[in-house]
């Protein structure tokens, strides 16, 4: 595809409505190609799914619409920039009341699909279990609570961590070991975050102590929280 053909692509698309499912489709295939980052699709028998966006009317207690894969090519093509969400929806359809674009509606086997991505790759990626959340929670920081938690009830292990579990859980993670090394900020935390903060900074300084490496930086850090603890009228 020669620039040429992308810039008078790109010129055709700015004329439409923006807010055009086939539009957006489009663009996000153009950029992908112009950048080259991925977009992610469901390949079912050899060919991309596509979606509809259809209006739940008045019904309660459900999203404004409900966004279902299909065959039908004349659809926009479903695509994704994360390949998280196409994992999930290659596993699990979501219920016509809880659906949207990035867990959409479908009765397609994850046998029947396969991931792939614009530059043809294609991929074997499951979705993030509890199991592994539950993992990482007791060999990182030594908390054990949803493994116990799994023990009571065995199939839970097996739930699958939506989209908007797993960017949580990965905050909570990332935020978590910033704060085991004392490089998280803690100007605007409040008691209850101090408190948190200072259980890790103890428990960081406690296993740099016990590998006999330097606990200086952990130590300054742990000083500046109990100050701020203080300040704010704890203990």
């Amino acid at each position: 595809m020669t620039v040429n053909i992308i810039k008078e692509l790109n010129k055709i698309l700015e004329n439409m409505d923006s807010t055009d499912a086939n539009v957006i489709a489009m663009k996000a295939l153009l950029d992908s190609y112009t950048s080259g980052s991925k977009i992610y699709m469901l390949r079912y028998k050899g060919q991309p799914l596509h979606f509809t966006v259809d209006s739940n009317g008045d019904a309660e207690f459900c999203n404004s619409t409900r966004v279902t894969l299909t065959t039908d090519d004349y659809e926009p093509i479903w695509t994704t920039t994360d390949i998280r969400i196409a994992a999930y929806v290659k596993y699990y359809g979501t219920e016509w009341y809880n659906s949207s674009v990035e867990q959409p509606e479908h009765h397609y086997k994850p046998e029947e699909l396969e991931i792939i991505d614009s530059m043809g790759n294609v991929y074997n990626r499951k979705p993030l279990m509890m199991k592994t959340k539950a993992i990482i929670y007791d060999k990182l920081f030594n908390d054990d609570w949803l493994i116990r938690q799994i023990k009571a009830q065995p199939e839970y292990k097996n739930t699958p961590m939506s989209f908007y579990e797993q960017t949580y859980f990965l905050e909570e993670v990332k935020e978590k070991i910033q704060r085991r090394k004392g490089k998280l900020a803690c100007g605007k935390m409040n008691l209850g975050q101090l408190y948190e903060y200072r259980k890790d900074l103890v428990t960081a300084k406690g296993e740099l102590v016990k590998a006999g490496k330097p606990v200086d930086k952990i130590q300054k850090k742990l000083d500046s929280v109990n100050k701020k603890i203080i300040k704010l009228g704890g203990r």
